[in-house]
């Protein structure tokens, strides 16, 4: 277990699983981020049509030794866990020598892929480096694959996840394919729809419904939500959750950090200006308005 503690806040944070619990009043700021989201490549061949990131297959992959320094870096800081994402990962060829770089600093990696198969196959080099890795589903062929990817007694629980782009997906197929997850035992994230990048010319479907199904939802798997979500919907969420179990604000216990180009953000959609990711980034992380809204 890891303890860190600043103002009475106290967050105590499982290694093995990722789950964390806090408790004690939430400080205005603190000093280090618990997690990071980490872009290691802005390349990427599957071509999503709504890619809020417009990675493409002709673009960089960060340097190695950026991504080590970051390594070093969020472990010094104390930083619980980080989130490793692109573009895609598999198109990275240095991927399982980040992993390392990440465990030997302390710090969690987990990432995110549409490439299941490819980490299957290298599953028993990936299964111990790595805290846990998504997949993001829009059929239930997909989510029949992962689950017979990846058996449960071949995984921990938690080890492997689903992440749903709400605003891409009928709402008989939300349920569906969260029904299927739950059978398998898949935790389940739902996703904000970012409209930037190519998310900007794609036309989102209608879903303000899974607020109302999310009862529902709960029923069937493990489910969470991502901030970007929460903050489009941020009345509905005070009416249904407990305060302290979502955010609406990125920035506050976490930060994004462009590898390609070394630059430090509030998140992964951040449209306003960023940070150089140097030596200076937590001065960086603890400026004035640095927190900023999800939606």
């Amino acid at each position: 277990m890891k303890v860190r503690a600043e103002h009475g806040h106290v967050t105590v944070f499982d290694p093995l699983t990722g789950h964390r619990v806090s408790f004690g009043p939430v400080p205005t700021r603190l000093r280090a981020p618990e997690l990071l989201d980490v872009k290691l490549t802005d390349r990427c061949s599957v071509g999503c049509s709504f890619c809020y990131q417009d990675s493409r297959p002709d673009r960089d992959h960060a340097r190695l030794d950026d991504v080590a320094f970051i390594a070093q870096q969020a472990g010094q800081a104390g930083v619980f866990e980080v989130a490793l994402g692109g573009g895609e990962v598999s198109e990275f060829p240095p991927f399982l020598e980040v992993l390392r770089l990440f465990r030997q600093a302390g710090v969690v990696p987990n990432f995110t892929t549409r490439r299941p198969a490819w980490v299957a196959e290298r599953w028993s080099d990936l299964r111990d480096l790595a805290g846990g890795f998504a997949v993001s589903v829009a059929t239930a062929q997909e989510v029949e694959e992962v689950a017979r990817l990846f058996p449960q007694g071949t995984r921990r629980e938690g080890q492997v996840n689903l992440h749903l782009v709400m605003g891409t997906l009928s709402r008989p197929v939300t349920l569906d394919l969260i029904r299927r997850a739950g059978h398998h035992r898949l935790r389940v994230t739902l996703l904000g729809f970012k409209a930037v990048g190519r998310g900007a010319g794609y036309t989102a479907r209608p879903h303000d419904w899974w607020v109302e199904d999310l009862p529902r939802y709960v029923q069937h798997a493990a489910v969470s939500i991502d901030t970007a979500l929460a903050a489009q919907h941020e009345s509905e969420m005070a009416r249904l959750l407990q305060p302290g179990t979502y955010h609406v604000e990125e920035g506050r216990f976490s930060a994004y950090v462009d590898a390609v180009q070394m630059t430090l953000a509030p998140s992964s959609y951040h449209g306003g200006p960023v940070f150089l990711f140097d030596h200076a980034w937590l001065s960086a992380f603890a400026s004035p308005g640095f927190v900023r809204s999800g939606a």
